[in-house]
């Protein structure tokens, strides 16, 4: 199935607010199907999407890629640490031999 959004909905927006467990929730609910539920397109017209006004949208999505660039940053910086105290446990071990 194809969605085409409105001109009014930002496509990185409804990326995002697709994916959070409100909408979600509305999907599992609606699904028809008892093992591999499945949306018909008469169930998506149903489906409750908040749709504020494209600035706040765009603020939306600037402010979850500057969260996900951060986490990314921090997943990075815990790597290097974690090398850091492996190789700092390592010399200790290598000294007290």
């Amino acid at each position: 199935m194809r969605l085409r959004l409105r001109e009014e909905i930002n496509p990185f927006y409804f990326s995002i607010i697709n994916n959070t467990l409100i909408i979600q929730e509305q999907y599992k609910q609606n699904a028809v199907g008892a093992i591999m539920g499945s949306l018909s397109q008469e169930v998506l017209k149903t489906v409750k999407i908040p749709v504020p006004p494209l600035s706040i949208q765009r603020k939306i999505v600037g402010e979850v890629q500057n969260r996900r660039e951060k986490a990314k940053r921090l997943g990075e910086y815990s790597k290097e640490l974690l090398e850091k105290v492996k190789t700092q446990i390592e010399e200790l071990i290598l000294r007290a031999d």
